[in-house]
């Protein structure tokens, strides 16, 4: 980070180096374009480097939870997808607005239940 930080400070005396070049005529605009533009990459993707860096305080999953992690996502898949398909049914089959309305809430409703608490389930170790 400190070097990061020490690059980042360079780059800039670098710009401001180059644009006074600029103003005082010795070099062209478009020189002064290019180093400038060159100069902020360089700053932006060093900066970026830090990003990349991600530490999480979870111990890895043991091979039996992450069995049950995946069988419980297939789980949570099969049952969305019966639940689109009977709903899509109903309101393909039947001339009731009032039973399509009902069919519509029940997916939306279901579908939304069980996405929430799949997602609960995925992070809750």
């Amino acid at each position: 980070m400190v070097f990061l930080n020490w690059l980042l400070n360079i780059s800039f005396l670098v710009v401001i180096f180059i644009t006074k070049k600029v103003f005082s005529g010795q070099t062209s605009t478009y020189k002064f374009l290019k180093q400038a533009l060159f100069v902020s990459i360089l700053g932006v993707s060093m900066n970026s480097c830090s990003l990349l860096k991600i530490e999480t305080a979870q111990e890895p999953l043991s091979r039996q939870e992450l069995n049950i992690r995946l069988l419980t996502q297939s789980l949570v898949q099969e049952a969305t997808n019966r639940v689109e398909f009977a709903a899509d049914s109903i309101i393909l089959t039947t001339t009731s607005t009032d039973l399509q309305k009902h069919a519509f809430r029940w997916k939306i409703e279901t579908l939304n239940t069980i996405k929430t608490k799949s997602n609960f389930l995925k992070y809750d170790t």
